[in-house]
């Protein structure tokens, strides 16, 4: 029985091939390509409950990121450390994404609902060498039994915290804003499977 030709799908999904760079980082094609080239479009658009709205540039967003980066390696955070995030969804949470990315660690987003048990279980179970934390799940945090090293967040109400790791206005604002040397994993050697055709129901 001769063999039917190839659909144009069929010759697209057999040739298709993920185009894998040798080295990648996240930060780089999220943030950094944009602050370099187009460094005043907006990359967060942050509206509050209460009607308040904010625009953070690339260029912003890179600065802030760099910062934190810096002030997370004096804390010992390196390539594939474990970094908590224990925030709502607001601008500094993108800052703390982008700098824990730049530096080849692996962001950990834990939910704002969890109490501390459920927290305790995570943290103690990833082996999370710190926790970025916003103002409201600091009360979480302090009764978790042995839990990761963790450092308060709070940028919007402007208190000093006196509990656990340094505030983060001392430590951001000695951390230079200039870029660092990313850090550039190498990816899978292994190309990854193509999309399979879906199925018609």
């Amino acid at each position: 029985m001769p063999k039917r030709p190839e659909t144009p799908y069929e010759h697209l999904h057999h040739g298709f091939r993920w185009k894998v760079p040798q080295r990648f980082n996240i930060a780089d094609v999220c943030c950094a390509r944009w602050a370099r080239e187009t460094p005043d479009a907006t990359a967060v658009f942050y509206e509050h409950e209460n009607g308040q709205t904010l625009h953070c540039s690339y260029e912003s967003l890179q600065a802030q990121a760099n910062r934190l980066s810096h002030a997370l390696q004096r804390m010992g955070v390196g390539r594939g450390d474990r970094v908590a995030i224990v925030m709502p969804q607001r601008i500094e949470t993108a800052v703390a994404h982008i700098a824990i990315y730049q530096l080849g660690a692996v962001a950990m987003p834990l939910s704002m609902l969890f109490g501390p048990d459920a927290l305790a279980y995570r943290l103690q179970h990833s082996d999370a060498h710190l926790a970025l934390v916003d103002e409201s799940a600091i009360a979480n945090l302090p009764t978790v039994p042995g839990c990761a090293p963790w450092w308060p967040w709070a940028p919007r109400r402007g208190k000093a915290m006196r509990i656990g790791p340094p505030c983060w206005r001392g430590s951001l604002r000695s951390s230079p804003a200039r870029s660092l040397t990313l850090t550039m994993p190498p990816c899978s050697s292994t190309p990854a499977a193509p999309p399979a055709r879906p199925r018609a129901l």
